[in-house]
């Protein structure tokens, strides 16, 4: 019996052996069938995912991980329920892929709530199994939650070679976790169907998620620039409409509906040419339609703009809008598909450019009524603007003097007086009045104006030009002239009459002591008596001769307009001498007569002759209105370039009412002591003058009863060079 069976033993062996091998392969079949049918559950999450996350973009992303996460547990926990049992209590499903995925992509919450799902289901699942199917459901969701937080610290996606290494932990976890607690037959029976399905199905739908995520990105991207975009041109001031090749409206922003004043149904609804737009040309005509710049760009293909266009509203108002037209093109086309209108709310503008050209040709007419002349120049002293009377001045029209000089239309001189005044304005920033120039009249006369210039100022700061003024005053500068010669002639006149008067009294006191000695002449028949009355008449001969002589004198130096011939004149040697040629006057009126001469006293330049008659005047008056036994001094010095010399007497003195008058013609402030001395009241007259005429001043102090002083001021020359050293005192009495 032994060996009988030793000997049919191999036979029954091989039976046996066959039918494992054909029990493994059905085996092998079924589970990866089962898998297969995992996978297919597993990809249609997919699914789920694209239609569910477009609904979830907007909540908290805490929400969004519970969701998925109890996604991803439904879906492990549907694959258990169906698993294929490979031992007893021993199953083999997709559900490594889910845990690993949910790890991956979820991250911590969607992997610890899958896992708690898919693991409470396990147990309820039973089986020996049970504890190492748990703990392989633990380490695949640890792998995925690293792989997770490594990729989102890091900013990065998961890559393509990330899922097959995830594929391959997948894969491999679970048939370890088999060989471990199921035994190696179980292990290797179950490895072929799970290496051939497992890793590509991980693979495939971690490609799935990823490509689905990319997809959401852009779609997410897209909507956000879509909204950034939307929030811009809502924003914009500008209205913004945009049509179609027919002309329909497709969109329009908020402020185009805002100026039109209609609703985003009344746009689509109203076609280009609708009569209501009410669009009307700037003139106030009717707008041909077929020229709008949105149809004008889709039938030419170019862009429009620059177009102001009204539009009439319900209420009789109109918006006036600058539109513009931009044509838009698809790639490879040439005809546009549509155009995008831009325009802007100019009716503000409008009418703030009408005030101003009303308010230009008002002040256009107003200054070209005035006949003043008017005018604005730049920087480099242009003309940028005047006045009809101001080109009228210079023979050339307004607008032919713009962008002229001065030097362009004005002689040569008139010109330089011009632009020197132009530059004074604008280098120092600050205005010029009532300027008095001459320039030329519209019938190309002299006349005179009072300019005023003001500088021109940008909004920087800086003086960019001035703004001209000219009032014509050649009638009132002729009127004053008038004015002054009127009274220079009544002045003439009046001095006329004084002197007609004083010289009517100064000659009739001499001639009548004339008549009366020839009559005494011609009755005496004694010679002493006939010499005396001679002598008389001799006498007042003489004074007759004295004032006829002052007044030739004064006539002379009134007409005397050329400068006379100055030499150098030694003043102390003259002072001197003159001061000899009084001695026998103040002798004989017992006058002490004194001299004190510096020294230091220079020459100066002038008319010997005429600085003598002038001192010689002076003394003569100090020692006619001196008292008997009164002191006249005569002294000079040096000060401050100046020869003074000072006359001071001890004589009756000048009262203040008559003080500031001593000097005019014909005036006597004693007019009984003035005939008495046969003054004529032109000697002090006669010296002032002198003494200006050689650029010095005559300075005159005096008390009543007390005397005065004479004090000549004469400028000393650049060539004095000598000195006269003559000192001399003297005393005489």
């Amino acid at each position: 019996m032994r060996g009988r069976a030793l000997r049919y033993f191999p036979s029954s062996f091989s039976s046996i052996y066959a039918l494992r091998v054909e029990s493994n392969r059905v085996f092998s079949l079924q589970l990866a069938v089962s898998l297969v049918k995992n996978v297919s559950l597993i990809l249609s999450l997919v699914f789920i995912f694209g239609l569910l996350v477009p609904s979830l973009r907007h909540r908290r992303a805490s929400t969004q991980a519970v969701i998925y996460g109890v996604l991803y547990g439904l879906l492990g926990v549907m694959l258990m329920l169906s698993p294929t049992e490979v031992g007893p209590g021993f199953f083999v499903d997709g559900r490594s892929i889910i845990i690993t995925i949910a790890g991956a992509f979820g991250g911590l919450i969607p992997a610890l709530i899958t896992t708690v799902m898919m693991s409470t289901a396990r147990w309820l699942l039973g089986g020996e199994g049970a504890i190492g199917g748990i703990g392989a459901i633990v380490i695949l969701a640890s792998v995925g939650c690293a792989v997770h937080l490594y990729h989102h610290r890091r900013g990065i996606l998961i890559a393509r070679r990330t899922l097959v290494i995830l594929s391959a932990v997948a894969t491999a976890v679970p048939l370890i976790t088999l060989w471990i607690v199921a035994g190696r037959e179980v292990a290797l029976m179950s490895a072929v169907p799970y290496l051939a399905v497992v890793p590509l199905g991980m693979i495939l739908f971690g490609y799935l998620l990823l490509r689905q995520k990319h997809q959401f990105d852009i779609e997410e991207a897209l909507q956000e620039s879509e909204e950034r975009y939307r929030s811009v041109v809502d924003a914009m001031t500008e209205g913004v409409i945009v049509r179609n090749a027919a002309g329909v409206v497709q969109a329009a922003n908020l402020s185009a509906l805002r100026v039109l004043d209609v609703s985003m149904e009344e746009m689509q609804s109203r076609a280009v040419d609708d009569p209501r737009w009410g669009i009307i040309c700037e003139d106030g005509s009717p707008f041909p339609m077929d020229h709008a710049p949105s149809m004008t760009a889709l039938r030419t293909g170019k862009p429009q703009f620059g177009q102001v266009l009204g539009f009439q509203k319900a209420g009789g108002s109109v918006t006036w809008l600058l539109m513009n037209a931009q044509p838009l093109f698809k790639a490879g086309n040439t005809q546009p598909y549509a155009v995008v209108v831009t325009f802007t709310d100019v009716t503000e503008l409008k009418s703030a450019h009408q005030s101003l050209i009303q308010e230009r040709d008002l002040l256009r007419t107003l200054i070209d009524s005035t006949p003043d002349y008017i005018f604005i120049k730049d920087s480099s002293g242009r003309f940028i603007l005047s006045n009809e009377a101001h080109a009228h001045a210079v023979h050339v029209s307004a607008d032919a003097l713009v962008g002229k000089t001065a030097f362009d239309v004005f002689p040569e001189g008139l010109a330089a007086q011009f632009h020197a005044d132009d530059l004074a304005t604008m280098q120092s920033g600050e205005p010029q009045f009532n300027l008095e120039r001459t320039t030329l009249g519209d019938q190309g006369n002299l006349k005179t104006v009072l300019t005023t210039k003001v500088p021109l100022h940008g909004r920087d700061g800086r003086v960019i030009g001035l703004v001209g003024m000219s009032r014509d005053i050649t009638d009132r500068k002729l009127v004053e002239q008038q004015s002054l010669e009127l009274v220079a002639e009544r002045e003439r006149v009046h001095v006329l009459r004084r002197f007609l008067a004083d010289m009517s009294h100064d000659f009739r006191t001499p001639l009548a002591v004339v008549n009366t000695s020839l009559y005494l002449l011609q009755k005496s028949t004694d010679p002493q008596r006939q010499a005396d009355q001679i002598e008389k008449i001799e006498s007042q001969v003489q004074r007759m001769e004295q004032l006829l002589g002052e007044l030739l004198d004064m006539d002379r130096l009134d007409r005397e307009n050329p400068e006379p011939v100055f030499v150098p004149v030694a003043i102390n040697t003259m002072v001197a001498e003159l001061v000899r040629n009084l001695e026998a006057a103040a002798e004989e009126n017992h006058h002490t007569l004194a001299i004190d001469l510096n020294h230091e006293v220079p020459p100066i330049m002038g008319n010997a002759a005429q600085l003598q008659q002038a001192l010689e005047h002076i003394l003569q008056n100090a020692v006619d209105y001196t008292p008997t036994g009164g002191a006249v001094t005569v002294r000079t010095s040096v000060q401050h370039n100046h020869v003074l010399i000072a006359v001071e007497d001890t004589g009756i003195g000048i009262g203040p009412d008559d003080l500031p008058h001593i000097f005019e013609r014909f005036y006597r402030a004693d007019q009984a002591r003035s005939a008495d001395s046969g003054g004529s009241g032109l000697g002090l007259s006669i010296a002032r003058k002198v003494i200006e005429a050689h650029g010095g001043d005559i300075v005159v102090s005096s008390t009543p009863g007390k005397g005065s002083v004479f004090v000549i001021r004469l400028p000393i020359q650049a060539t004095s060079t000598d000195h006269d050293t003559t000192a001399v005192v003297r005393s005489v009495g």
